[in-house]
């Protein structure tokens, strides 16, 4: 592995998407190896910048029609554009090529999941050979979408039975049996389990979120203050402001949605509350100055400079 490919590694390592997409292009001058246009269109995609990767995947498919990399990044491009039919005319094309296989059989399955598509996600499905734990996200998915709520809770249990603690799979049992039961009992099953110290945390993080939901905003600022233990899960730091923010604590919130904006500049959900909650206060001076500071970390992030405007407008200011 070439020490040009490591840096680029690096640099997707570390989020730095646009970075990662300059480098791969600059490598390709340097040398002219199309392979870097295929790394540039990766980097694109990581970043959300779909019509610059899909540009670059029609620049190799003008000069290597077959190259099977370049064909998988049109369809993730595609995708990412909301063109699921022709995203799936290319997954199509290249799912039987072997280092790519993974990729393609999940694209096509997130293709038909974006387009509700349900009854031709469980038809796919059962046309693969693959292990159950393979697909086993969509079938649920499909099975709740198309008011199966039985078989999918029995998928569930089973699922976990071989995958104990599995993510996905309790947030996806939970939603299910809330559905069923109602979200009270859930509330006082899932609570017990959280208390389980031998549990993963995922338990008490779901404990949190529905108790969120059910309006015990109390109980779910407890949990999240226990779930902090030095490692700063992002996730968690995240939910945790969006409670504070709703339950008018808002000074607490502010610092929180800060260090998530530091860390994630695009995340449209922390602007919207950080403004809101900047404003409900009179902190819009301060919200104003936090923008500007982060500016200076992210000069390319133009859509912070609407951000600011919008509080000022709030502060009365033109």
């Amino acid at each position: 592995m070439s020490i040009e490919y490591e840096e680029f590694k690096k640099l997707i390592a570390r989020k730095q998407f646009r970075q990662a997409a300059v480098y791969a292009e600059d490598q390709y001058f340097h040398g002219k190896n199309i392979f870097w246009i295929t790394q540039q269109a990766y980097a694109y995609i990581r970043a959300g910048k779909y019509d610059r990767a899909l540009e670059c995947t029609k620049e190799v498919l003008a000069l290597d029609p077959g190259n099977i990399y370049a064909l998988l990044s049109a369809a993730d491009a595609l995708r990412g554009l909301q063109q699921y039919d022709e995203a799936l005319w290319y997954y199509k094309e290249v799912m039987n090529r072997e280092k790519v296989h993974d990729r393609a059989l999940k694209g096509i399955c997130e293709c038909f999941l974006q387009m509700k598509e349900w009854e031709k996600l469980l038809d796919f499905i059962s046309t693969q050979p693959g292990q159950m734990d393979d697909y086993v996200f969509y079938r649920i998915k499909a099975l709740k979408a198309t008011g199966k709520t039985e078989k999918a809770i029995k998928l569930c249990r089973e699922t976990l039975s071989r995958l104990p603690h599995d993510p996905a799979t309790l947030w996806e049992l939970t939603d299910l049996e809330i559905e069923q039961d109602g979200i009270d009992r859930v509330i006082e099953e899932i609570g017990r389990y959280a208390r389980i110290p031998t549990f993963p945390a995922i338990y008490k993080e779901i404990y949190a979120s529905i108790c969120r939901k059910a309006g015990k905003t109390d109980l779910a600022l407890k949990t999240y203050d226990k779930m902090d233990s030095g490692i700063q899960d992002v996730h968690i730091q995240r939910q945790k402001a969006f409670t504070l923010a709703k339950t008018h604590k808002e000074q607490e919130a502010l610092p929180l949605f800060e260090e998530l904006l530091k860390l994630n500049p695009k995340d449209i959900y922390v602007h919207s509350s950080y403004g809101a909650a900047c404003a409900r206060i009179g902190e819009i001076e301060r919200g104003i100055n936090f923008y500007h500071a982060l500016l200076q970390l992210y000069p390319e992030e133009k859509g912070i400079y609407g951000y600011i405007n919008r509080l000022k407008k709030k502060l009365g200011k033109s």
